[in-house]
């Protein structure tokens, strides 16, 4: 056995010295194509490679322009170029496909990528004068003889090739990929052929600038192969493109190679018959050493049968038909793909595990030096077929010219050959390792499913009948009390262990007196940034490392502090909520920030038409005595006199424990939840909160339109409004559809008059807005300018209409009810909504069983009941107007309406004086 070992060992040495006396060191003078340069005195640049084998010439344009040389919004033009140099030119109108076809010209076309336009054909030498004539013809002659009739003819066709391009199985694979691993910005990330939307939108003069600015003589390398000498060539190139204007000169970005913060997956669907997986990574640029490394990797990976890739899995594994490796180089950035096509059958997931597996083991073992001469040698072979041509893609004028544009010299290949030649195993694992274990892009293309319509016996022209709207199910109001006299109420649910509390405290905005208002919502933001033994960020620390938020907020009667916590932390986060509830500190440095965003808030409000207008209407319909009739946010008088003193006292006055209840809803039960709060609340002293000033207040006068102006507006915002009923009436429920319909929805009667029909207004709406005391019936209509007057004469109708003029009846009478019978089911899906409607069991004082009782109640509704509902809460006669917007433009209609007495106000409501 030992003797067979070392036979092998012995065996392998000799091959490998075998291998490498095969490879030779790399003789630059073996791969030469020589060649004579000149550049004209406009700029452009001819290089001549002689051989007299056979008497043709291989004549190949290149002009130093591509796709990144556009910009967004005119995507598209380079290549829409490269077909307006066939169509004629000034002096040989008929066309250049024509005149190669009358000279049998060969090899020929013209392409486009990112970087680069070239055209080239192999004429016969004794027609080289005359292509060289169109050549420089279709350079500086075209501009004149581009016509709009050209422009439709031309975006036609490059439309069709780019529908036939998208049309091939994963025909819109690239222009994916490129749009999503390069930034919006870069001139990669759209693809060469254009959008169409910006091919539709190309005009004759953007054509014809993009002409002038990037085919000039300057910005172009003319190459020459073949039976020509080079004293012959530059008299022929000077004769005919030395009288050509140079073009402006071009700035032009060197490098951008962008780097992808994560790795990106990404999967889409194509008429293909077999899934395909693109794995791409960013790369050096075509002028970079390491471009050469991360090639030879490439081919390592996939270049023949017996490569690694290829090997595993087309051949041992058989989990893909075709895998490839290569490197698309690129003047700013290249990148580096592997596309592995999924045999049928086989899972896209597991083909891709094994090629990510290849990858990762080449990557940490290294390419051997066997494989990697391999390699060398295919591509260095390669390069010699290559050069078999005289034009061409990788012809001999077609390297010289490519060396020369990119490179800045005709003979830059010999040093990518050297480059790669001379690549040591170590430099292409080093060079691997260093692109490859960076972020990548997937991209996995799937067949579409094999789908098809079944047979069905439906007579399409019924709408089925709906079903019996299902009962709610609403938790049982369970009810305790804490020793000092705090109320709880429970509603539980289980079916995800949270819980969350709410304390609802007696206070709200309403608790406000005149000389403080804003007070309320100034001591409620700031409870929770910082307590006694707490700063804000200890308190958001121990929250987050108990998985609990805690929020503030105030309504126009309640304020609420509400806790959001998990069933296994409710004990620990009910003790740092507490002490935000007892123990506010109102630091001072919090203190003054936020009043200075208060008072930066009140002047947002002031800057909104619709915020200003809600501003003004509280004074004007219940006076500022009222505990209703000053804005939440206060004014900045008011503000300004707010001290932290007055936080303290705010906190000491309303928040009483016998003013005061905890709603539970949640994971919990009301033997395990009294407890935690008796522990962490059960120190709160005893006592009630002051009484506000709901003092009922006379019926709303009406016959006055208040007038803010706002010069330039676009809009006006129409506010129509008058006090109401309080809440605890008998048309309550009632008026829940009535108000619905009229305005709190996108298909109600107000929107759908001033949007759906006329298009005056992105969306208006009309309430009874919620309150304790006496309720404020309101419309909001923001509409265009110059239908202020119109609008306000459907607003008054619409109003009317929910008044009695118009009762709700008949089909639109059913249509509301089913809305509001079917989309109750789904308004306490979370304990958020249960939460709120056991806030309102507190706040209107309604029984426990409101809204077990709530479905049947409003399936009980009839239409006399909206019919009465919108008699007892909508007075037409006492409705107020206020109009914010341009009064220059606006006032004159308004008055002639006569609605009422015209009332000018300025942004704190004073009365404007004539």
């Amino acid at each position: 056995m030992k003797r067979i070992a070392s036979l092998a060992a012995v065996v392998t040495l000799l091959f490998s010295i075998n291998v490498f006396a095969q490879k030779r060191v790399f003789d630059p003078a073996e791969y030469e194509v020589k060649y004579q340069k000149f550049v004209l005195d406009n700029g452009l640049t001819l290089i001549v490679h002689e051989d007299h084998s056979v008497p043709i010439v291989g004549v190949n344009m290149w002009y130093h322009v591509g796709s990144r040389n556009e910009q967004r919004g005119k995507t598209g033009f380079a290549h829409l170029f490269e077909h307006f140099f066939f169509n004629g030119s000034e002096n040989h109108p008929s066309g250049f496909r024509e005149a190669m076809d009358d000279i049998g010209a060969n090899n020929r076309n013209g392409t486009t990528n990112t970087d680069r336009t070239n055209f080239f054909e192999d004429v016969p030498v004794s027609a080289l004068e005359r292509t060289l004539f169109l050549e420089a013809d279709r350079m500086g002659f075209l501009r004149n003889y581009i016509s709009k009739e050209m422009l439709e003819r031309e975006r036609g066709v490059v439309k069709n090739e780019k529908r036939q391009g998208e049309n091939q199985p994963y025909g819109t694979v690239f222009s994916n990929i490129f749009g999503k691993i390069y930034p919006y910005s870069h001139p990669y990330s759209w693809s060469t052929i254009g959008s169409m939307e910006d091919l539709n939108a190309a005009s004759l003069e953007d054509i014809k600038e993009w002409y002038a600015t990037n085919y000039g003589p300057n910005n172009a390398v003319i190459s020459l192969a073949g039976d020509i000498t080079p004293a012959r060539a530059f008299e022929l190139v000077n004769k005919y493109f030395g009288d050509i204007k140079p073009g402006p000169p071009l700035p032009r970005l060197e490098r951008w190679i962008p780097t992808l913060d994560r790795n990106i997956r990404d999967e889409m669907q194509d008429r293909v018959p077999q899934a395909r997986i693109y794995r791409v990574y960013m790369a050096p640029t075509w002028r970079d050493k390491e471009i050469q490394h991360l090639g030879l990797f490439a081919d390592i990976l996939t270049g023949s049968k017996s490569a690694r890739l290829t090997k595993r899995l087309v051949y041992e594994k058989e989990l893909a038909t075709n895998v490839s490796a290569f490197v698309n180089d690129g003047e700013l950035s290249s990148t580096l793909f592997f596309i592995l096509t999924v045999k049928p059958g086989v899972d896209p997931a597991e083909a891709e595990r094994e090629m990510s597996a290849v990858i990762a083991e080449t990557l940490d073992k290294g390419v051997t030096a066997e494989e990697l001469q391999r390699a060398q040698s295919r591509n260095l072979a390669g390069f010699l077929r290559g050069t078999e041509r005289l034009g061409g893609f990788g012809g001999r004028s077609d390297i010289l010219a490519e060396s020369e544009t990119y490179g800045g010299s005709p003979d830059f290949y010999l040093k990518r050959l050297e480059w790669m030649a001379n690549a040591t195993a170590a430099d292409v694992s080093g060079t691997a390792k260093k692109w490859l274990n960076a972020n990548s892009y997937t991209m996995t293309v799937r067949p579409f499913d094999r789908l098809s319509a079944g047979k069905t016996m439906v007579d399409r022209s019924k709408i089925p009948a709906l079903d019996q709207a299902p009962e709610i199910s609403f938790p049982k109001v369970q009810r305790a009390a804490l020793k000092n006299g705090l109320k709880v109420i429970l509603l539980e649910r289980h079916s995800a262990p949270i819980v969350n509390i709410a304390l609802a405290v007696d206070a709200g905005a309403a608790s406000d007196s005149a000389a403080k208002a804003g007070l309320a919502t100034l001591a409620l933001g700031l409870m929770d940034e910082g307590t006694k033994s707490r700063d804000a960020f200890q308190i958001v620390n121990e929250l987050d490392s108990l998985g609990a938020r805690l929020s503030t907020g105030t309504s126009l009667d309640q304020s609420f502090v509400r806790l959001q916590s998990t069933a296994s932390n409710l004990k620990p986060s009910l003790g740092i909520m507490a002490d935000v509830v007892l123990n506010p500190s109102f630091p001072n440095a919090q203190f003054l920030i936020q009043k200075q965003n208060r008072l930066a808030q009140i002047a947002q409000e002031k800057a909104s038409p619709n915020a200003l207008a809600f501003r003004i209407m509280p004074s004007i319909l219940y006076g500022t005595d009222h505990s209703y009739g000053k804005p939440g946010s206060g004014t900045e008088e008011t503000v300004q006199s707010i001290s932290r003193e007055d936080l303290a006292k705010w906190h000491s006055d309303w928040f009483k424990p016998g003013s005061s209840t905890v709603i539970v809803t949640g994971d919990t039960t009301l033997a395990e939840v009294v407890p935690m709060l008796e522990e962490a609340f059960g120190g709160w002293k005893t006592g009630t909160a002051p009484a506000k000033n709901l003092a009922t207040v006379p019926n709303t006068p009406g016959k006055k339109v208040y007038l803010l102006d706002r010069p330039g507006a676009q809009q006006s915002t129409i506010v129509a409004a008058h006090i109401s009923e309080k809440s605890g009436q008998a048309e309550d429920l009632a008026g829940e559809p009535l108000f619905r319909n009229f305005g709190g929805m996108s298909t109600s009667r107000l929107n759908r008059n001033l949007r759906l029909d006329k298009h005056w207004s992105y969306g208006t709406s009309g309430q009874l807005r919620d309150s304790r005391g006496q309720r404020t019936f309101m419309v909001l209509a923001p509409v265009q300018t110059d239908k202020t007057k119109e609008a306000m004469v459907e607003v008054k109708k619409e109003i009317e209409g929910v008044a009695g003029t118009r009762p709700v009846s008949g089909e639109e009478f059913q249509s509301i009810m089913r809305n509001m019978t079917l989309r109750l089911p789904g308004r306490f899906e979370t304990l958020s909504s249960l939460e709120s409607a056991a806030i309102d069991l507190v706040n209107f004082d309604l029984p426990d069983d409101y809204w077990s009782n709530y479905g049947a109640r409003m399936r009980s509704i009839t239409e006399n009941d909206l019919l009465n509902a919108g008699k007892k809460f909508v007075r037409p006669n006492e409705i107020i107007w206020i109009i914010v917007g341009d009064m220059e433009k606006v006032e004159k209609g308004i008055r002639e309406l006569g609605f009422g007495e015209v009332i000018k106000l300025d942004s704190d409501g004073n009365v404007v004086k004539p």
